[in-house]
């Protein structure tokens, strides 16, 4: 054992960092890169949803444009709020279709075969900004 190192592990002097840690962490120490920055968010890893949807979805032969859908808007009802408090109804311009691979025009037709089975409510009162509510969650604003 060298002289810099103890059998103590809290001794100060085994609780330096090396000098190549915080070039490799950046300047101030923090990860830095769109990664790490606050306005990347990841996927979900998990998606719970109710047995029922999906036969429903089978019932009526939904294609797969209706399944990501159903996805992408639980992703944006998930990743809106903090537990418990998740917003139902929230604006549909919080959903990222194009991340799922949806065309504006495949988009509608989803959503409107959502609302057909009465999986979604949409509220288009104000055309600029509408609203949709997931009927499987419980309606909340915060």
């Amino acid at each position: 054992m060298s002289k810099a190192e103890s059998a103590d592990p809290f001794d100060p002097a085994n609780l330096v960092l090396g000098e190549a840690y915080l070039p490799a962490r950046g300047a101030s120490g923090k990860n830095e890169g769109p990664a790490n920055s606050p306005s990347a968010k990841a996927s979900l890893k998990f998606y719970k949803l109710p047995a029922q949807l999906d036969r429903d979805l089978a019932a009526v032969k939904a294609n797969w444009t209706v399944w990501a859908m159903v996805r992408a808007l639980y992703e944006a009802w998930f990743t809106l709020g903090t537990y418990p408090d998740h917003p139902n109804p929230f604006p549909l311009a919080a959903c990222d279709s194009k991340k799922w691979g949806l065309s504006r025009w495949q988009r509608s037709r989803a959503l409107r075969a959502l609302t057909k089975t009465g999986w979604i409510l949409l509220d288009q009162r104000n055309p600029k900004k509408p609203l949709l509510a997931l009927a499987w969650q419980p309606l909340h604003r915060p």
